[in-house]
């Protein structure tokens, strides 16, 4: 059955390009990528090239074979019958190849079984260099924190030493502070001046409550600065006397004067001071260290409840074994 028209010779498909050659002798079909060995591309080929071109066919050269002898046809050959292998020597050779397939199944059972085991024993040297380093800083850590508990504790035995002498000097200094407020007495509301004398305002207040009191029993005398800068009343005047019974003598005295008053008109004033002017009231309150004031309003709660309870006698006998307390009695 001839080819088609359009069929190439080099391959079963129609030529669907334009890069084809025709043989100058027997004038068939070839794709130029089908027979060329050249790397040369089929554009760059010459018009000369195209028209000389022979078909692989037709280039291959031709030789005279009419003195080849001509073979004879075989002779025929005697089939020998083949024997079968007896069943020993089957189960020999199987044996063989078997042993050899496990051999080869076990060498490379070994060496995957040694690549991971060598694997496994690289990761448990990483594990314990991790677990030595982690031991060391265990036991740093340890060791740190063993000085540090030992440091705590002594700084814990001196802390409460510490607290204990704190308290006891602030009991101390408590006592040395009250005794030192034993023999002040401060005055309020007496009305400044800019040329006054306190000294003998003092003594003035003195002859005025009927109680003996000379210059040189004033140690120390001078006014109070304001607590509050707006306050309008007068400075305080505060007054240090040589001893606490001659301040004990002057409270005493002036409270007895403002307990004989008729009314409060009659009580200590800036009148019997010999100031003119407006009467403005003078007060003269006991001078205790901060502390005491806790003290001073347990007392008027204890001698308030003792007076309700059992009348005043009583209650001055229960109070009368405290000097605050006694004051404390005295000044309500």
């Amino acid at each position: 059955m001839p080819l088609p028209k359009n069929k190439l010779e080099c391959c079963i498909r129609h030529p669907n390009s334009t890069e084809v050659l025709i043989c100058t002798s027997c004038n068939k079909k070839y794709h130029y990528n089908c027979v060329s060995t050249s790397k040369t591309p089929f554009g760059d080929l010459t018009d000369a090239y195209k028209v000389n071109w022979l078909c692989p066919s037709c280039a291959r050269p031709k030789s005279d074979n009419s003195n080849t002898p001509i073979r004879g046809a075989p002779l025929p050959r005697e089939v020998q019958p083949v024997s079968p292998l007896p069943f020993d020597e089957v189960r020999k050779i199987v044996r063989e190849e078997l042993g050899a397939v496990l051999e080869v199944f076990k060498t490379n059972i070994r060496e995957q079984f040694k690549l991971q085991t060598q694997e496994v024993l690289d990761q448990l040297s990483g594990v314990t260099n991790s677990l030595t380093f982690l031991e060391q800083q265990y036991e740093q850590v340890a060791s740190e924190l063993s000085v540090k508990t030992k440091a705590i504790k002594v700084l814990e035995s001196e802390n409460i030493s510490l607290k204990s002498t704190v308290k006891d000097l602030n009991v101390r200094l408590s006592i040395v502070e009250q005794q030192s407020r034993a023999a002040n007495l401060e005055i309020q509301n007496v009305p400044e001046f800019v040329s006054e004398n306190l000294p003998t305002t003092i003594k003035q207040l003195a002859l005025t409550v009927n109680c003996e009191l000379v210059e040189s029993d004033i140690s120390y005398c001078s006014r109070l600065a304001k607590a509050n800068k707006d306050s309008t009343r007068p400075r305080s005047v505060l007054v240090k006397f040589t001893n606490p019974r001659i301040r004990d003598t002057v409270l005493a005295a002036v409270i007895t004067f403002n307990k004989k008053a008729g009314n409060n008109t009659e009580k200590l004033n800036t009148s019997h001071l010999g100031l003119s002017g407006s009467k403005y009231p003078i007060f003269v309150p006991t001078s205790h260290h901060p502390r005491s004031n806790c003290m001073l309003k347990l007392a008027s709660g204890l001698r308030s409840w003792a007076t309700s309870l059992c009348g005043s006698r009583t209650a001055a006998s229960l109070c009368a074994r405290s000097p605050l307390l006694r004051t404390n009695i005295l000044k309500i």
